[in-house]
């Protein structure tokens, strides 16, 4: 009886390791890949450190714009710059692209860029 419990308690344990292990790479996507978020980083300023460019896009019925937190990071992955703003207003169905200096001209610490939509205005 020992033995056929001992049995059992292993496949539970293989089964639920196996479907813990299930999962395709496209769960989470890849870093820094954005699918459908109303405001993307369209081009970070790696090499330069001094600028990022942004889309803004409205998908709402009213003319609106997004409370965002921008963030800088170095090739360690380290925070080196961190600037909370509000995009630029966009029309509904449209989108708008700007442009934001985070960094002093020539600094080349900055590798990737990434923004977080905080709201709405």
């Amino acid at each position: 009886m020992k033995r056929t419990h001992a049995f059992l308690m292993g496949v539970a344990l293989f089964t639920g390791l196996a479907v813990a292990g299930c999962g395709s790479s496209e769960d989470g996507g890849s870093p820094g890949a954005q699918s459908d978020e109303p405001v993307k980083v369209i081009d970070c300023g790696t090499g330069k450190g001094t600028t990022m460019e942004l889309r803004a896009t409205n998908d709402y019925p009213d003319p609106t714009a997004y409370f965002i937190q921008l963030y800088w990071f170095n090739g360690e992955g380290r925070q080196v710059e961190g600037i909370r703003m509000t995009s630029p207003a966009v029309q509904p169905g449209k989108s708008a692209t700007f442009r934001v200096n985070g960094r002093m001209p020539g600094d080349t610490s900055v590798q990737t860029c990434d923004v977080k939509v905080l709201g709405t205005q």
